[in-house]
C-alpha cells in the first residue's frame, strides 16, 4: 500500500482497502485484544469466541463464549485464571487455562472495555465513568465512584493501591487508594479522546490517544509532557520490550524509541493492519492487529506477515 494513505484526508480509501483484502469467512475472527499467558498467545475476538496458540502461530484452538455480545478486553493474571469483558456488563471468567468460560454477575449493564490485574485485586472500566473492583480475584465485584460522565477506554494499576484510568474527552483519573477515591487529574495537552495508559514502574508511564496524542511522566504522573510522534493516528498501545526498547502500536504503523520513551520513530509498517497490542512469543515479538499479525524476525530485524491467524481459520 502506498505512504499517501498515511494521510487523513485518504483514511477512508485506505480503510476500504484494507477490508476488501481480509478473507471474507462468515465467522472471521475481529481480534479486540491479545496477550501471552502460560507459554500460548490468546486473541479475543470481538464477538462469539476466544483463539490460542501453543506453537507461534502454526496452528490455533479456539472456544467458543456466548454469543450475542461484543467483547472487547482480555486478562490472564496467570496461566490458569482469565478475564474476559464486554457490551452489556459481560463478564466472563476462566479457571481451567481458558478451556471454559462462566459468567459473573457485575453490578453494572454498562458497556465494558478495560481490566487490570494486580495479584488478587482486579479493576474493569467502562461507559459512564463506570468503574469496578474486586478484591478476591473475580469472584465478587463492587461498583466505585468516579463522578464523570466520560466513558473510560483503559485502566492500568502499578501496585495494588495506585492505578490510572483514562477515556473520552481527556479525562484522566487516578487513584491512591485501591480505588476507594478517584480524583480527576487535568492535563492540558490531553485535548483528545484518550485509549491507553500503561506504567512500565511506580515512576515512568505514557497515555495515548487520538490525533497522535502520547503523554509522558518520569515521576509518577506529578507532571505529563506532551512527547512528539511521526504519526497522527490513535496510538492503542505501549510495550517495553526485555531490552529496554519500547513500541507503540497505531493503526497503520508501529514506533519505537530507543531512548526511554523521549523521542519515538516510525517502523513504516504502512499497511492498514489496526495494530492492537505488542505481546512476548519465545525470543520474539508479534504486532497484533484485527485481522493480521506482523512477527519480528530478530535475525534479521525485519517484520513479516503470519500466515496463519485466527481472523484465517474458517
Amino acid at each position: 500500500m502506498g505512504k499517501g494513505c498515511g494521510h487523513l484526508r485518504r483514511f477512508i480509501l485506505c480503510l476500504a482497502w484494507g477490508l476488501a483484502a481480509v478473507p471474507a469467512f462468515g465467522a472471521m475472527c475481529q481480534v479486540q485484544d491479545a496477550v501471552a499467558a502460560g507459554g500460548r498467545i490468546w486473541a479475543l475476538c470481538g464477538r462469539e469466541r476466544i483463539y490460542s496458540t501453543a506453537d507461534a502461530g502454526q496452528s490455533w484452538q479456539s472456544v467458543d463464549l456466548p454469543p450475542d455480545v461484543l467483547y472487547r478486553a482480555l486478562a490472564f493474571p496467570d496461566e490458569r485464571r482469565g478475564l474476559i469483558v464486554g457490551d452489556a456488563g459481560t463478564l466472563l471468567v476462566s479457571e481451567d487455562g481458558g478451556k471454559t468460560w462462566s459468567l459473573r454477575e457485575l453490578p453494572t449493564k454498562e458497556n465494558l472495555t478495560d481490566i487490570s490485574v494486580v495479584k488478587d485485586r482486579a479493576w474493569i472500566v467502562g461507559q459512564n465513568g463506570t468503574v469496578l473492583h474486586s478484591p478476591d480475584g473475580g469472584k465478587t465485584w463492587v461498583q466505585q465512584k468516579t463522578d464523570i460522565p466520560q466513558g473510560l477506554a483503559s485502566v492500568h494499576f502499578v501496585d495494588e493501591n495506585n492505578g490510572w484510568a483514562v477515556g473520552w474527552m481527556g479525562v484522566v483519573l487516578r487513584t491512591r487508594d485501591a480505588g476507594k477515591t478517584w480524583h480527576s487529574v487535568k492535563i492540558a495537552d490531553a485535548s483528545w479522546s484518550l485509549s491507553f495508559v500503561y506504567f512500565q514502574d511506580a515512576k515512568t508511564g505514557w497515555i495515548t490517544g487520538m490525533f497522535g496524542q502520547m503523554l509522558f511522566t518520569q515521576d509518577g504522573g506529578e507532571n505529563w509532557r506532551l512527547v512528539n510522534v511521526p504519526t497522527k493516528g490513535t496510538i492503542t498501545s505501549v510495550y517495553r520490550a526485555s531490552d529496554g526498547r519500547l513500541l507503540a502500536t497505531t493503526g497503520n504503523d508501529l514506533l519505537i524509541s530507543k531512548d526511554g520513551g523521549g523521542k519515538w520513530a516510525s517502523l513504516d509498517i504502512n499497511q492498514w493492519l489496526f495494530f492492537k497490542r505488542i505481546v512476548p512469543v519465545g525470543n520474539s515479538l508479534w504486532a497484533i492487529g484485527t485481522f493480521h499479525i506482523l512477527s519480528l524476525d530478530p535475525a534479521k530485524n525485519q517484520w513479516v506477515r503470519l500466515a496463519n491467524t485466527p481472523s484465517s481459520q474458517t
